[in-house]
């Protein structure tokens, strides 16, 4: 029983480390999510419905979080390799909703992404599998400017 709970706890941290510095996704009752970590406990997480805007949250190093439709008017800025700066949590105007699409546009083809958050420690994600695993948008089931 020890050596299974020990294997167990040695997949399940396994599994937790190799999310790190890559883009993964998941789906869960009609929900897909986008998420990278970094080792330092920063999170992008990008939620897409097709019955809702989609709805980001950063969470920083310190743990802190900032959240679309919850930002009391705080922005997340998003930096790609290429030098581009998105605004990524206004997902509701037109243009918040086009800037967020540029945005994903321009990580599927980036490895690197430099997050800033009013009030919030910013973060580094770099990876090399965004083409892999997000789709091109109009097929990745994300909804802006409903």
């Amino acid at each position: 029983m020890k050596k299974i709970a020990f294997l167990l706890a040695l997949l399940s941290s396994a599994q937790a480390s190799a999310a790190v510095n890559q883009w993964t996704r998941t789906w869960v009752q009609g929900v897909t999510e986008y998420r990278i970590q970094e080792k330092n406990g920063a999170e992008l997480l990008l939620t897409c419905s097709p019955d809702d805007n989609v709805f980001v949250q950063y969470t920083s190093p310190g743990g802190k979080t900032l959240t679309s439709g919850n930002d009391d008017g705080r922005s997340v800025r998003a930096q790609i390799d290429s030098g581009d700066i998105f605004l990524i949590n206004d997902t509701l105007s037109d243009a918040g909703g086009s800037n967020f699409e540029a945005f994903w546009d321009a990580v599927r083809q980036s490895q690197r992404i430099h997050i800033t958050a009013t009030g919030l420690t910013s973060t580094t994600f770099t990876f090399s599998n965004a083409a892999r695993t997000l789709p091109e948008f109009d097929k990745s089931g994300c909804l802006t400017r409903m």
